[in-house]
């Protein structure tokens, strides 16, 4: 189980680094600079990559939100969302460090520090998870008034990444997973695709961690993203599931997957096009479901780097870091690190769910 936690860990952060050196290029852009296509490992950053002052085996500041919350947990020994935020604040607040962060988090943190009270943003309906008990580590869950706010309804991919987190965490209590998942997006997404994103996120993380039987055939596979359809809210979230179970029974190649799901920054696309890999080919050729992931740029450029993230994770969760090269993680800026934040929350998780 162990080696699933760094897989997730190291599975995200690789596909994030490789993606980020040519994320938002056309194909042709991509061809003409690197020449030896697909890309199996850490390149330059493409002038034109919003990347392009970063070493090739760095990451985003996209693993950057989701290693605040694992540092944050594990600080805690707990899902801490008020002491998540204040990492979440001095990393906003201290430029120097940036690489290139979502606009839409930077402004959702930007927003709460200056013009709200803290504990009315983290409601959302009528159930109030910002607390958990001391000993268990589970949320403590109480009425509260209904104050989603208008500013915050980004629909960001960027949003979800940090989910990897609380998955690992609460991987043995999947209602609880679930929640934790939605409190950590909707800290500064909360659109009704944001938070479908989340919870689709979350279960398959959760399956894949567990090697739960509905992934082991295409045909289970299919039955579960119909079953997942009663499972969130939005429309549009019904559609790409719609569109992904016609790519499994059809059989999609990567191009009119890619066409049809879309690889933009939007949840949908990027969420849907990485579990679009991880279903066709991840569980079977897992490192060439992420080497598809990490080169989904197309005749439009492609959020390459969080397509790779969350594939990257998926992958992890289910075959644990295994799949990937061993000089992938080797050069990986901080390794090591990853592999220690992996093991901890690891070592946290099991303590509290033998409570």
């Amino acid at each position: 189980m162990k080696a699933k936690f760094r897989g997730i860990a190291l599975g995200s952060a690789i596909g994030d680094a490789i993606g980020k050196s040519f994320e938002d290029l056309d194909i042709y852009q991509v061809e003409e600079f690197y020449r030896d296509l697909p890309i199996t490992n850490f390149v330059e950053p493409h002038p034109s990559s919003p990347a392009f002052f970063q070493k090739p085996n760095e990451t985003s500041d996209e693993t950057t939100v989701a290693k605040l919350l694992i540092e944050s947990i594990l600080e805690s020994k707990k899902l801490d969302i008020y002491n998540y935020f204040d990492k979440l604040k001095a990393w906003a607040f201290d430029e120097t460090t940036h690489r290139y962060p979502d606009p839409f988090i930077l402004k959702a943190i930007y927003n709460l520090s200056n013009n709200r009270a803290m504990k009315s943003h983290f409601t959302y309906g009528v159930v109030d998870l910002s607390g958990q008990d001391e000993k268990t580590g589970t949320h403590e869950m109480r009425n509260a008034e209904h104050t989603i706010t208008e500013g915050l309804r980004f629909s960001s991919v960027e949003g979800i990444l940090r989910v990897i987190a609380t998955s690992m965490l609460h991987f043995e209590n999947e209602a609880l997973s679930e929640e934790a998942a939605k409190l950590v997006t909707m800290l500064t997404h909360r659109s009704d695709e944001a938070l479908d994103g989340a919870i689709l996120f979350n279960r398959f993380l959760v399956k894949s961690i567990k090697n739960d039987e509905s992934l082991e055939t295409l045909e289970n596979r299919i039955e579960l993203l119909k079953e997942l359809k009663s499972c969130v809210k939005s429309f549009y979230t019904k559609k790409m599931l719609d569109i992904l179970i016609d790519a499994l029974e059809e059989g999609y190649s990567k191009e009119k997957a890619i066409v049809n799901i879309g690889n933009g920054n939007f949840v949908l696309e990027s969420l849907g096009l990485s579990l679009y890999y991880f279903l066709t080919e991840g569980i079977e050729y897992p490192f060439d479901a992420f080497v598809s992931a990490i080169n989904s740029y197309w005749e439009f450029g492609g959020d390459t780097d969080a397509i790779g993230f969350i594939t990257g994770a998926l992958l992890g969760a289910y075959h644990g870091y295994e799949f990937l090269p061993e000089d992938l993680i080797q050069n990986l800026e901080n390794h090591q690190y990853y592999i220690y934040l992996a093991d901890n929350l690891y070592e946290l998780s099991k303590k509290l769910h033998a409570k």
